[in-house]
Order: C-alpha cells, then sequence, then structure tokens
C-alpha cells in the first residue's frame, strides 16, 4: 500500500543528491533548470530516473520517452519523477498492470521497493 511518509521535501532530495554524487552516479539529463535542487538535478527537467540503489544511487535509467521501461531489479532502490506539464508515471507489474501512479511535478522516493514494479510509463 502507498505510504506518503516516504515521500521527501527538498531537504532529503539534497542530502540524496549528494550521496549519489559521492557514489559517482550519473545521468545523461539534461542541465537544471531554475527551481530545481538536490537530486532534481541528477535527474534532468521533463524525465523520470529509475535507480538501483537507495538514495538515488547505483545504475539509473533515465526514461523521458512515452513506453514501458523495463525495471531489472527485484530489491531496494529509489527514483524521481521530474516530469512537467501533468505527467503521470505509472508503475506496473509483470502483468503490465498499472498498480500506482506519481504525478508531476516533482516526486521521488529515496527508498523504493522495486520487488513487485516490472515496468514504469512515464507520461
Amino acid at each position: 500500500m502507498f505510504d506518503s511518509s516516504k515521500f521527501t521535501r527538498a531537504g532529503l532530495a539534497v542530502a540524496g543528491a549528494v550521496l549519489a554524487l559521492a557514489a559517482g552516479t550519473t545521468t545523461a539529463s539534461a542541465a537544471p533548470q531554475p527551481g530545481e535542487v538536490g537530486a532534481a538535478a541528477t535527474c534532468g527537467r521533463g524525465h523520470f530516473c529509475a535507480y538501483s540503489g537507495i538514495n538515488f544511487t547505483g545504475t539509473v535509467i533515465d526514461m523521458y520517452k512515452c513506453r514501458d521501461h523495463y525495471i531489472p531489479w527485484t530489491s531496494r532502490g529509489s527514483w524521481i519523477n521530474n516530469q512537467t506539464g501533468g505527467a503521470r508515471a505509472q508503475f506496473k507489474d509483470n502483468n503490465g498492470i498499472v498498480r500506482w501512479t506519481s504525478d508531476a511535478p516533482y516526486t521521488d522516493d529515496r527508498d523504493a521497493d522495486w520487488s513487485w514494479v516490472h515496468y514504469v510509463r512515464p507520461c
């Protein structure tokens, strides 16, 4: 079930970005836009980024195109929804059924359970 206590504000996002940078995590995302802070700077404006490790670390899948993106991880990780324009990230199970959504603008989860998520559709 959805646990809203896992959603953070800018303070924890900044801490996550520092940890991600310390771990050497990089993405091929666009430069941060005015108003973006912390972890959002590691995930370009208009993108959804899934990370294999908690606190925005490890391997990243940087999503921009509106299609199902396969999530290969089965343990804990993290994600950033830095999409714009009312886009919704859909979290789908192994049958392609939407089990949860995340609305834009900026939301994140620094300790997410990927065990049930097989696909994310960022649009």
